[in-house]
């Protein structure tokens, strides 16, 4: 393409005024073509502050709910349901984490006096080793150390005294030791009458005659209690000499194991242990 020649300059004033209105035409076009600055951007808002976590509890407090809820959820009712071997798996199972805290009690405690029902001394006696000496050294724990040495050693004379120290509180207050002093009363009174009846099952067999002196010391009763229960038992009575005469026929409830060398040397430790 051939370019042509080139546009002379204005030289009369018509010319210079018509150049100078298509200038300015020009000029408002490319003002009114250009986009609008963009508006100064706000300062940046002051960051949020970071989400602070929720408070934890301490962790003590969940072991604490742990041993309370296993007596509230589990152990209550089969102490008053009387169902001890559940009861002992419960325990068992509960007391496997082995926190050194002082509710840990809810649980050693119906444990032990379980194992005392079922006449599982040394699962008793080990229930309580294996607790720390912090804990062992409360009232209740205590009392349980002693009861269960007594009913390890057949000590006649102790264990009853011991069983009526029992405390049933626990040592720890709270929501749960009201429920817990019932299920321990309960325990207690279940111990005393499991151990009386296998007390008299377990005379029947080795004595055919027996002095009601003797008769109180081995089973912890009153003369009066002892000769209702007794007569309930089928034994009789000569008053004259205070002489009682056990009958394994005529017992009720779980039949009596036959005599044995051992049950008469049980015996024989037992009164050794009555007259000391």
């Amino acid at each position: 393409m051939v370019n042509g020649p080139p546009t002379p300059p204005p030289t009369t004033d018509v010319e210079i005024q018509d150049a100078t209105k298509e200038a300015e035409a020009e000029s408002n076009a490319a003002t009114a073509s250009t986009p609008a600055p963009a508006p100064a951007a706000e300062p940046d808002a002051e960051p949020a502050p970071p989400q602070q976590p929720a408070p934890v509890e301490v962790q003590a407090a969940t072991h604490i709910d742990a041993y309370q809820q296993a007596f509230t959820m589990s152990l209550a009712s089969q102490i008053q349901a009387k169902q001890w071997d559940s009861l002992i798996r419960h325990a068992e199972y509960a007391d496997l984490v082995g926190y050194d805290l002082p509710t840990r009690i809810f649980v050693i405690a119906p444990l032990i006096l379980a194992y005392l029902i079922k006449d599982q001394v040394p699962a008793a006696k080990f229930a309580l080793n294996r607790i720390s000496t912090k804990l062992s050294r409360s009232p209740l724990a205590q009392s349980l150390l002693k009861l269960t040495a007594a009913v390890s050693d057949r000590n006649y004379r102790e264990i009853y005294s011991r069983l009526s120290q029992v405390p049933l509180n626990g040592d720890v207050n709270g929501q749960v030791s009201a429920q817990f002093a019932e299920g321990m009363s309960t325990l207690v009174a279940a111990f005393g009458e499991t151990f009386q009846m296998r007390t008299f099952i377990l005379l029947s067999t080795a004595y055919s005659e027996i002095s009601l002196s003797l008769a109180q010391s081995y089973l912890g009763m009153s003369q009066e209690l002892l000769l209702k229960a007794a007569e309930e038992y089928g034994w009789k009575f000569d008053a004259n000499n205070q002489i009682l005469s056990p009958s394994a026929a005529a017992l009720k409830g779980p039949s009596p194991e036959p005599a044995t060398l051992g049950s008469f040397d049980f015996i024989s430790n037992s009164v050794a242990q009555l007259e000391l």
